[in-house]
């Protein structure tokens, strides 16, 4: 029998998940913020 259990694969899947959710999500604000500072210097 496999010595990882169904359990600890299924809480390693669901731990990779949530980092990838929260990368993506701090890509997103950091290019939204990124995007809002060049639009503000671009105004007079």
């Amino acid at each position: 029998m496999d010595r990882r259990s169904i359990l600890m694969s299924t809480v390693g899947l669901f731990a990779i998940a949530i980092v990838a959710a929260l990368a993506i999500l701090a890509g997103v604000l950091w290019w939204v913020v990124r995007k809002g500072r060049k639009s503000q210097t671009a105004s007079p």
